[in-house]
Order: C-alpha cells, then sequence, then structure tokens
C-alpha cells in the first residue's frame, strides 16, 4: 500500500472510536505511516530501496519497536504540551500499536507482501488482495472517513436534538 491508503486507514481508526484519548488521533494517523521511515535510509540507491523497504520495520518486531517508540515520543510530547502532566498511557499505547499494525496488516493483504518473520526468516507473505496502489481502496476508505465526519457532525450540531425523542 502507499501512505494514501495508511492516512486514510489511521483516519478512519480514529473516528471509529481509537481517537478518543488526547493524542490518539495523532498516534494513530503517525503510527499508519510509520513503518515507512525504512524508506529515509533506502534513498542511497534504487537496489538499497529493493533491500530495505517491507523490511525489519514491518516485520513483527519492528512494528512492536516501532509501537513502543511512538508511544514513548508521544508521551512526552503529551507530557510537555500539558504542563508536565503524562497523559494516558494505556490508551495512548494501543492507539500506537492499532496503527502500526495497521500499516503492517495492509501491507501483509496486498500483491507486493512483506517479510514479517525478520531477522529470523526472510521469506516474503503477500496476500493478494489489493494492489499496491488501489483506487478502491482509497474510494472505501475515504467514504468511510467521510460518513464518519458527517455523523459526528448530525450528532454535535443543534438539528440532531430535533430527532431525538
Amino acid at each position: 500500500m502507499e501512505n494514501i491508503a495508511h492516512t486514510l486507514t489511521g483516519l478512519a481508526l480514529a473516528r471509529a472510536g481509537l481517537g478518543r484519548t488526547p493524542l490518539a488521533t495523532t498516534a494513530l494517523v503517525l503510527g499508519a505511516n510509520l513503518p515507512d521511515v525504512d524508506l529515509l535510509w533506502s534513498l542511497r540507491s534504487d537496489l538499497a530501496y529493493l533491500h530495505y523497504h517491507r523490511g525489519w520495520t514491518h516485520s513483527l518486531v519492528g512494528a512492536l519497536a516501532g509501537s513502543v517508540a511512538l508511544w514513548v515520543a508521544l508521551l512526552a510530547i503529551g507530557w510537555w504540551r500539558r504542563g508536565r502532566q503524562i497523559p494516558r498511557a494505556g490508551p495512548l499505547f494501543l492507539a500506537c500499536a492499532a496503527g502500526v499494525w495497521s500499516h503492517v496488516l495492509l501491507d501483509a493483504s496486498n500483491s507486493y507482501g512483506l517479510r514479517p518473520f525478520l531477522p529470523w526468516d526472510g521469506r516474503w507473505v503477500y496476500g493478494d488482495l489489493w494492489h499496491i496502489v488501489d483506487p478502491w481502496l482509497w474510494l472505501l476508505l475515504a467514504t468511510a472517513v467521510f460518513l464518519i465526519y458527517v455523523s459526528d457532525a448530525i450528532a454535535y450540531s443543534g438539528s440532531a436534538g430535533a430527532f431525538r425523542s
């Protein structure tokens, strides 16, 4: 998958109810894109890209490490922004993990695949469910995000009270 699909997935998860604690939406959107940080050290050459992309950052160990690293960074940011009060750590970690794991699951479901058992096993796993760039998935995710935003807007507007009895 590419980062449009990952970002829309993070937003959809946040709007579906996982983004209720402070910084959770940030955790979900950043986490949904975090495993692609391997692109930074693969910019040296095209061969480096093919070797490093969807490597250890997309593995089970890398996803756990990425979740913890994002969680610690967001706890520090939350502590600094809230006047030295630590944000709710448990729900924030769940949001970080959900974002990172959504990335891994989406990448495992497409035709490019990933190597989930690195560093022990370098075999590729792929699902062939989606293409790497899939406009139908974009449409599905964007529609979900839009409908959730619309339902929230209706629920919070004054006209929503007219429908309650």
